[in-house]
């Protein structure tokens, strides 16, 4: 293909003389064979670089089969008429010695002096043999670049990879269930849901670490520093034409998810993983299995404190794109090392993170954790020149006994090493290039990197002592062994950076650039060692690239992704992981080779662990990436592009197909056609809810203007969605098994099982055995099939036998209505023998509302005394429909509503401080308040409650305080809120009165929004104070803050208990008036409810000052507010921010969608900002500065 295009550029307009001797010479060129004996980077060369061809004779190795020995000269031949550029002598390499470590004798020819671009290919006319293709160019590895970065987009994780962005690698939306991971120690932990969304899978199965992330992001990063104008805005990921380097914007994906692995105490959380590598199809898709987030670890938390120091360097530029991005990354790695101060020795002891899963722990030792610290100091004092960093490096950077590895340390052997200790090579060159080094510490390691160079990289690159001239020890060829190539190579690039012997900076240029051949070819086994480069993947030459390596995406025997014989092979770029002369299996190759033999181009599993040998992982590529990125100039003459059609099949019944054309020409015109009559005019159609029968080819006709139409096609394939029918052997009594069952949805089907108690399975149909009433509810079955996924439900309930009432209560119901009692309801049939469900004993009271306003009415024969029962109690269950509305009345006196939960037993507490106090009980009425007939409900265990068990009566706030909810939301407080469920009168649990507030967020970032008419000056209240109850779960987290202060307080609530929260007004930033109040989910996820009572302020001691709001606050009003729909724009007022701020105005809708947004940069004090045609209705406008976020309620009408 390569070929072709370079024919095309050349052009066709010869002579006739010309043209029989073109033809002549390809006749003589189709006589050729390609020998992989003749090896080079089959990419090419830069016009100006050295030139090397390896004639090799393979006497040990899986290759040993091909005898060879060259001629004595060699030509350079142009591909496109097969002429004679060039002739040199062919030269032995080591007076003709076996190399041990290729199992080669080798010859050398240096063609250097061709510089002229063109494509060309290494004749030895001796024995009529010639090399693969390559070219000369100035930017030649330009597309080996861009299919290196692009590997990380195919690696991302929680969405989907469409064809638009992906060409023919596609797959849905992926392991999206890390919104809700949680942690897991010894095993999964109740209630601690966090959400872990994105970041990078780290390799070839769907982890992600945070201690693997060292070498990775560093290479990446400072690969983009030494040569940013290498990385374009163009390379097709979702994010390109947004004006900042698609690196940066692939990092951010990266660096967002590291965010969401820190605590608020600072530590980051090690990895997330799973418990076992059943993982679905050749679709991450289908991996719908629990994923789990591990502990806080030191050596983690210092990784993070390393990368987001260093990245806070490269955004500077883009805070248009992404305002505050650089001030967000400082501060998480400032609030990391504080974490590390506070614990100065690794955590945990035993260098794990004590989770026994299905991967890697990523553990440490001392050692490392401490060289992970030292690489954090020197970041954090590159970043932000704080002198406590600068300490920290200068006291531990030649901490001999405590970072050395392996017993190597640059200190004590003299150099630098290309295996050892590589968190100090990084450390060192980030500390000697940071403003303000102690300078005799930056002499000591520009000495070590020079020391290196001399020996062993200029030794053994002088004396040729690897005939492939990228040498390495032997032991290097071990498990990812094309990293550490690329570490040696990147050695002398750092070098040349730092300027340590300005006389040979060229030579070390060089010496880095001949270790980038052996990736493309110039290697013992011609291979390129990235994937699917040629015509059916990147189109970039390289044909003879591998196309197979172990990954669970492009997995062993999948028809679209595996191999030669596949439908498109693996996607293209991933570099895999090189010869291992320690593979721990028997096949031979890669058993028993020469060391940089022991590769086979393959993809396989147990016992044959190929992931040792082909498995792609992203330090890795971004070693290679760094590499090629520093000998990669932009612009320049590429091939012309290939027009190609895609979708993103495979899609499932009822989604939306996308049709995809690329490199069509400006101005071409567009035709497709398709099954069931389809034709379509743009380039990029889309058939929403697609059936089945909308499977079949696509066709696509580009017409360029005034040129040839070109026909391209796509197949696209519509998969059913598999039947989901889910039934169990409810109802039970307590102590039986629950019995789920799925209908069989056919071969490969994939079941998912959710319900009550966190349960969870991925059985068919499973079972839980010794059932009590806490397994009823609803349970959750999905089903998936060929990508596709169905859910249904099916409800459980059991019969229980929890247990009865207070030894001290009074019961009414029970089992039975008790003696002394008397029925007289109206319109509400009752059955006091139901036997399902049952909350305790074996019967239960059904009732069911007939008409209007009906009730049970229980009358006491005698009247009952209730100076001894403070409350009355039962349960309650709303049966499989719900939603009825009840209300309690004693003796025709004050009420208490109630609505029953489906499916579940809850428990309504009525204190009698509610209804009057009355002193004696003679009637107890439960009414319907709908005037409608309802569905049944069910109430067990009536009682009155004695006084031992009942709540304290409503609080007085403490002397001087001011409530602000207890029981009901005081007068003078308006509720703002978005997002969250608010219930204001809920009956249990309940800490003080009769009532607490429920809430549960209902969206990501949700939040509780209380704003007090008129503001409430503070001089006289210390601190806010209210109790919180985490509802049966927990695992809620949310931030009170003041005013739309940064300054915030962070509550996590405790499961089954009321906890009393008291934060001092000085850690909400000491404001002078309360103005807004803001309890905010911290989670960005939908939670559990939990529950507040007995909000106040209270008083200041007389030893507090009131402290004024300080002047310079930013303050953010926007007006008309109310505003008229018809009205365009409002006006947002901006003051109290710096001048040339970057800051960011959003409109979003109360679920947190954003509707508009507009960057600005504060340079006046008003801004327009619009609102037309936006549906009457309540919003928010979120100003978002560099240290501040304000969020304004806006009212259109």
């Amino acid at each position: 293909m390569r070929k072709l295009n370079q024919r095309f550029r050349t052009g066709f307009l010869h002579s006739l003389h010309w043209f029989f001797a073109g033809w002549l010479a390809i006749s003589v060129a189709g006589a050729q064979s390609i020998s992989k004996q003749i090896i080079v980077d089959q990419f090419g060369w830069r016009p100006s670089a050295k030139k090397i061809v390896v004639f090799a004779n393979p006497v040990n190795g899986q290759n040993n089969g091909s005898p060879y020995t060259p001629g004595s000269q060699f030509q350079i031949r142009r591909s496109s008429d097969n002429s004679t550029v060039l002739t040199g002598n062919v030269t032995i390499w080591n007076n003709g010695n076996l190399h041990t470590d290729s199992g080669d004798k080798a010859w050398h020819g240096d063609f250097s002096s061709l510089t002229t671009p063109g494509l060309y290919y290494v004749y030895d006319p001796a024995n009529n043999l010639r090399s693969y293709e390559f070219e000369v160019r100035d930017d030649i590895y330009a597309a080996a670049l861009k299919a290196s970065a692009r590997t990380f987009y195919y690696q991302r994780s929680g969405t989907a990879i469409p064809a638009q962005h992906g060409g023919n690698w596609t797959h849905g939306p992926a392991h999206t269930q890390d919104a809700n991971a949680l942690l897991y120690t010894t095993s999964a932990q109740a209630g601690t849901q966090r959400n872990v969304t994105g970041g990078w899978y780290y390799a070839g199965d769907y982890n992600k670490y945070i201690p693997f992330l060292s070498s990775t992001m560093w290479n990446l990063m400072v690969g983009y520093e030494l040569r940013p104008a290498a990385f374009p805005d163009n390379t097709n990921i979702p994010e390109s034409g947004n004006g900042v380097p698609d690196l940066l914007d692939e990092l951010k994906w990266e660096l967002d998810w590291m965010l969401r692995m820190q605590a608020d105490n600072g530590g980051v959380h090690s990895r997330v993983t799973v418990t076992s590598y059943d993982n679905g199809s050749d679709d991450p898709a289908t991996d719908v299995q629990p994923r789990y987030y591990t502990a806080i670890t030191t050596w983690s938390t210092a990784t993070f404190a390393a990368i987001t120091a260093h990245a806070a360097r490269l955004y500077g530029n883009y805070g248009g794109q992404y305002p505050g991005y650089v001030n967000t990354l400082r501060a998480a790695s400032e609030k990391a090392w504080t974490y590390l101060e506070a614990n100065p020795t690794m955590l945990p002891a035993s260098g794990t993170d004590g989770a026994s899963t299905a991967a890697a722990d990523a553990g440490s030792n001392a050692n490392d954790d401490k060289r992970r610290r030292v690489a954090a100091a020197a970041e954090l004092f590159a970043t932000t020149g704080t002198a406590k960093y600068k300490s920290y490096f200068d006291a531990h950077y030649n901490d001999v006994n405590g970072t050395s590895e392996n017993g190597f340390h640059p200190f004590s052997n003299g150099n630098l090493d290309a295996s050892l200790c590589w968190e100090l090579n990084r450390a060192y060159y980030v500390y000697a290039k940071a403003s303000g080094a102690t300078s005799a510490v930056v002499t000591a390691i520009r000495d070590k990197f020079k020391s290196t160079m001399d020996w062993p990289l200029e030794s053994y690159h002088t004396q040729k002592s690897d005939p492939y001239l990228g040498f390495m020890w032997t032991g290097h060829y071990s498990w990812g062994s094309n990293l550490q190539k690329a570490l040696w190579a990147i050695l002398p690039i750092l070098a040349v950076d730092l300027n340590v012997n300005p006389a040979k900076n060229a030579l070390y240029q060089e010496i880095a650039e001949e270790y980038l051949h052996y990736f493309h070819g110039r290697n013992p086994l011609s291979w390129t060692y990235l994937s699917n480069m040629g015509s059916r993947g990147a189109n970039a030459g390289a044909e003879n690239s591998v196309d197979e390596f172990y990954h669970s995406w492009f997995r062993d025997g999948s028809a679209r992704y595996d191999g030669a014989s596949s439908q498109f092979g693996p996607a293209p770029g991933f570099l895999v992981g090189g010869p291992n002369v320690y593979y721990g299996g028997s096949s031979a190759p890669p058993k028993n080779q020469p060391a940089m033999k022991a590769y086979r181009n393959w993809n396989t599993s147990y016992p044959e662990p190929s992931w040792e040998i082909t498995e792609p992982a992203i330090y890795n590529q971004a070693g290679y990436t760094f590499l090629v990125a520093y000998f990669t100039s932009p612009g320049g003459t590429t091939p012309p592009p290939v027009i190609s059609a895609s979708s993103n099949s495979p899609v499932c019944s009822g989604q939306t197909i996308n049709l995809a054309v690329a490199n069509a020409p400006t101005g071409a015109t567009f035709q497709w056609s398709g099954p069931n009559g389809f034709t379509a005019t743009v380039a990029n159609p889309t058939l929403p809810n697609a059936g089945t029968a909308a499977s079949g080819t696509y066709s696509l006709t580009v017409t360029p203007s005034g040129g040839t139409a070109q026909m391209v096609t796509t197949t696209v394939i519509v998969n059913a969605l598999p039947p989901a029918t889910a039934t169990s052997n409810t109802p039970l009594a307590a102590g039986q098994t629950l019995n789920l069952t799925a209908a069989g949805a056919g071969n490969g089907a994939s079941y998912s099982w959710k319900g009550p108690n966190a349960f969870v399975s991925t059985l068919q149909n499973p079972s839980i055995a010794n059932v009590t009433t806490t397994v009823a509810g609803t349970y959750t079955l999905t089903v998936g099939r060929n990508g596709c996924q169905a859910t249904t439900t099916t409800v459980v309930s059991v019969t229980g036998t929890n247990p009865g009432p207070e030894p001290s209560s009074l019961i009414i119901y029970d089992d039975a209505l008790k003696t002394g009692w008397v029925d007289w309801s109206w319109s509400m049939t009752r059955n006091y023998n139901a036997t399902s469900p049952v909350y305790s004993g074996t019967k239960s009271l059904s009732l069911q509302n007939t008409a209007g306003w009906g009730a049970l009415y229980l009358h006491a024969e005698t009247a009952v005394s209730l100076s001894t029962y403070p409350s009355l109690k039962f349960w309650v269950h709303g049966g499989p429909n719900a939603g009825q509305r009840m209300q309690v009345v004693i003796n025709s006196s004050g009420s208490y509503e109630f609505t029953p939960k489906a499916n579940q037993w809850t428990l309504v507490t009525v204190p009698f401080s509610a209804v009057g106090n009355p002193s004696t009980l003679r009637d107890i009425f439960i009414q319907d308040v709908t005037n409608n007939a309802q569905a049944a409900i069910y109430i067990d265990q009536l009682h009155l409650v004695s006084s031992g068990s009942t709540t304290p009566p409503p609080t007085d706030p403490a002397p001087g305080g001011l409530l602000i909810y207890d029981d009901a939301l005081k007068t003078g407080w308006l509720d703002w809120s978005w997002s969250i469920s608010r219930n204001y009168a809920n009956g249990t649990p309940v800490k003080a009165g009769s009532k607490s507030l429920a809430l549960q967020y209902t969206g990501g970032w949700g939040g509780l929004y209380l704003h007090p008419e008129p503001a409430v000056p503070l001089a006289s209240y210390a601190r806010l104070q209210f109790w919180v109850h985490g509802g049966p779960t927990g695992g809620q987290q949310f931030k009170v803050t003041l005013n739309g202060s940064s300054q915030g307080y962070t509550v996590q609530p405790t499961a089954n208990a009321w906890t009393l929260v008291t934060i001092p007004l000085t850690n909400l930033g000491s404001p002078a008036t309360l103005k807004d109040l803001y309890f905010q989910d911290t989670g960005g996820a939908t939670n559990s409810v939990f529950y507040v009572d007995n909000l106040q302020l209270s008083a200041a001691s007389s030893a507090r000052l009131a402290t004024a709001e300080p002047d310079g606050k930013p303050v953010v009003r926007v007006y008309p507010n109310p505003v008229d729909r018809q009205q365009t724009t409002v006006r947002v007022s901006l003051s109290g921010f710096r001048p040339n701020e970057a800051v960011e105005l959003k409109l979003t809708d109360l679920q947190g969608r954003v509707l508009r947004q507009r960057p600005v940069t504060v340079s006046t004090t008003e801004y327009a900002f619009p609102v037309g045609q936006l549906a009457p209705g309540n919003y928010l406008i979120s100003v978002q500065g560099e240290t501040t976020l304000i969020t304004k309620k806006v009212v259109v009408e």
